[in-house]
């Protein structure tokens, strides 16, 4: 699977950027155009949400604007986040890369759980396995068992070596090294040997659907 650039991933009209605009209708049989096409089937008004990224190469961060595009919300860094108030929220999401089984920013959301009662809160880890894969369940009551205020959600980013760190790169080198000595693990590691570019809008559609019912 060809990789696409960060600016065509990250960036609107540039490249094959396609998959950026909204999907009229999906496999889950719903519609993703925002909280106006929620308003006339469900009858509810989207109440006021965030979306904070952790990303470093930019899986995360394409998940949280597509995010911000459906539910007409305001989109933000990590690295800003201490210029907002999150109380004046009502629904906080955060996205964020898988790395080693722990989700970047997840320790500090759940800092800020005692100051958010009555919030609607998410968390969206964004791995390079695909949806699904052996152990997701395990993995997801691992990052989100013990904080029942917190909803977790698994999506698929993908690999980009081109702007992975040095210590990032050398910790896939080591795991493909693992690999190789493994048998029945050929399909995984040339699964991780190249860059990809795994995400989908449609991944989003449990996300947006919870977010609907705030």
């Amino acid at each position: 699977m060809k990789i696409r650039t960060r600016a065509e991933r990250l960036h609107p009209g540039a490249g094959a950027v396609t998959a950026m605009r909204p999907a009229q209708n999906t496999a889950e049989g719903i519609q993703l155009a925002g909280p106006e096409a929620a308003t006339e089937k469900g009858g509810y008004t989207m109440k006021k949400a965030i979306v904070i990224y952790r990303s470093k190469t930019g899986f995360s961060q394409q998940y949280a604007q597509w995010l911000a595009e459906e539910l007409h919300c305001k989109v933000l860094p990590f690295r800003e986040r201490k210029k907002e108030n999150l109380e004046e929220y009502d629904v906080i999401i955060l996205t964020g890369g898988l790395y080693a089984g722990q989700m970047a920013g997840l320790n500090w959301l759940k800092k800020q759980l005692p100051s958010l009662r009555g919030k609607r809160i998410a968390a969206v880890a964004v791995g390079c396995a695909p949806t699904g894969f052996p152990g997701q369940p395990e993995s997801m009551n691992t990052l989100f068992g013990g904080t029942p205020e917190i909803q977790g959600f698994y999506c698929q980013g993908g690999l980009d070596y081109e702007h992975m760190g040095a210590a990032d790169r050398a910790m896939m080198a080591a795991l493909r090294a693992v690999l190789k000595r493994q048998e029945g693990k050929q399909e995984m590691l040339e699964g991780i040997s190249r860059s990809f570019d795994g995400t989908s809008r449609e991944y989003l559609v449990p996300v947006i659907r919870w977010a609907a019912q705030a």
